[in-house]
């Protein structure tokens, strides 16, 4: 086991979180030790906060906590040309028009199966943004093992057909639910030639939408659990796996590929009612993306163990990528860079984004944390550890959360 937080944070975290980390260091087929985020705490099967690689070469398993129980949540960050003293020149007038924009949006008979196959490229389809939005997402913002006819008809009927884009919390059935959506500005610079790079420029508004695909998430994670259990009764339920290789094993991947796919639509689909908002008060804004990516995921990727490459199902609850320059999967100019990522923006709180290292590849095979219990925190430890560097300070300006 590897903690990769500071002092305090580690003194903060309760006992529960090392005894459920212990656990799953016992799980078969494990590669590396199983890593602790800054950020650590309890929870359902696996710590919130923890990474754990899995090889099937070596009888490995998936776990179906292994992505979280909010599985796919994530966070997408867009630059504007607007300054800081422009939009508060016109703050109610752009939270009322983002409410009335970031509203739940019927499907109109498009149907789930093709958003969970097609992610953010579908929603662009539908004409809610642009090609160009995909080149800055992860994956191009779909994963092409994503299988619809995975997830559960439960999960599909209980969830319903219709594209609940915000303000879920009071429609139980609505198929998406999304967090936060929330305007910050640049208020600091760290490294202003990555700044400059990523299109970072200081005193320029940001948005940053936080959410994913939680409530159907939530349902196929509860779905695979029990019939993992039913497969292996022998199994601590709280670790309910499936060997990688198996029928179960790999329905189980494609299932939290599509969930993937649905919370990248869904941020799509946010992006095109902020961009509407904004020129409802500025015709000649601008609004790009800067990154989208998601956390709580369980996926096959390629890493770098000693000096061979191998491929492994990295677990990632309460974690997310990092890669770090030069990585053969990241579009210009983040190759240089090395992948943004967002930490932080719990509403009120400051936000941050960082860049990924070389580093985090043999400490946490590429992966920091989101950071959404206390961001300051939580960068000054992953920027330590050698996870990712800090890039911008974000500050908030207005948060509408769903």
């Amino acid at each position: 086991m590897l903690a990769l937080a500071s002092e305090p944070l580690l003194r903060g975290m309760d006992e529960r979180v090392r005894q459920q980390a212990c656990c799953v260091a016992r799980l078969p087929g494990l590669v590396g030790p199983v890593c602790l985020m800054p950020d650590a705490r309890w929870g359902d099967g696996l710590p919130v906060g923890v990474v754990a690689a899995t090889d099937e070469r070596l009888g490995g398993v998936v776990l179906a906590s292994g992505a979280g129980v909010d599985m796919a949540g994530g966070a997408r960050c867009l630059l504007t040309n607007l300054e800081r003293a422009q939009v508060l020149e016109q703050r109610d007038a752009l939270a009322h028009a983002l409410a009335d924009a970031l509203t739940p949006t019927p499907s109109m008979g498009l149907g789930l199966a093709a958003m969970l196959r097609g992610g953010a490229r579908w929603a662009v389809e539908q004409g809610w943004g642009y090609p160009e939005d995909l080149l800055r997402c992860e994956e191009h913002g779909h994963l092409d093992n994503a299988d619809a006819e995975a997830v559960s008809e439960h999960a599909k009927r209980h969830q319903g057909d219709g594209l609940g884009v915000f303000g879920c919390g009071h429609r139980p059935t609505a198929m998406v639910s999304v967090a936060m959506v929330s305007l910050v500005w640049v208020a600091e610079l760290f490294h202003p030639t990555v700044a400059t790079q990523m299109g970072l420029r200081q005193g320029a508004v940001a948005v940053l939408i936080l959410g994913g695909c939680g409530g159907l998430g939530r349902e196929v994670a509860s779905d695979y659990r029990q019939q993992m259990l039913e497969a292996a009764p022998q199994v601590q339920p709280s670790l309910a796996c499936a060997p990688i290789g198996s029928a179960l094993g790999q329905r189980y991947l494609a299932a939290v590929q599509a969930v993937i796919n649905g919370g990248c639509a869904n941020r799509q689909r946010l992006t095109h009612g902020v961009r509407d908002a904004f020129n409802r008060l500025w015709p000649d804004a601008d609004l790009r993306v800067l990154y989208d990516l998601s956390y709580n995921t369980c996926l096959l990727e390629d890493h770098l163990v000693g000096h061979d490459s191998r491929r492994l199902v990295v677990h990632r609850n309460g974690a997310m990528r990092a890669y770090g320059p030069g990585h053969g999967t990241l579009p210009d100019p983040f190759g240089r860079t090395g992948q943004p990522l967002f930490v932080g923006g719990a509403m009120g709180h400051n936000a941050y984004v960082l860049a990924g290292l070389d580093g985090a590849e043999a400490l946490a095979f590429s992966s920091a944390s989101p950071g959404l219990v206390d961001g300051d925190a939580v960068v000054a430890a992953t920027e330590q550890a050698g996870l990712a560097q800090r890039v911008a300070r974000l500050e908030p300006l207005i948060s509408i959360k769903g």
